[in-house]
């Protein structure tokens, strides 16, 4: 009977160890891939950015590129701009400012 207890208790601290380990790879997961939408982020401001309101980039233009167009509907998409304007390769978007 105690065999079978203490097989059930270290099946459950096995679970309970992969399960954090789960947890942690989620944790860098997302972390990775907060860093590469502010690194799409920073290549499209830098790419795209066509308006200067006191030295920051305000409006964007995919120029008809097919890749910026793509960049900047998919960060639309995950908040980080606001399209205004999309007609083919042609997007134009605001950059929002977080607080």
């Amino acid at each position: 009977m105690n065999e079978s207890i203490d097989a059930r208790e270290k099946q459950i601290q096995e679970l309970i160890e992969q399960n954090i380990m789960l947890a942690r790879n989620h944790l860098l997961l997302e972390q990775d891939y907060v860093e590469c939408l502010d690194l799409l982020e920073g290549m499209v401001v830098q790419s795209c950015g066509v308006d200067m309101d006191d030295g920051k980039v305000t409006k964007l233009d995919s120029m008809a590129l097919h890749s910026f167009a793509d960049a900047l509907r998919y960060l639309n998409g995950k908040g980080r701009v606001v399209v205004t304007s999309d007609v083919g390769r042609r997007v134009i978007a605001l950059l929002k400012v977080n607080p």
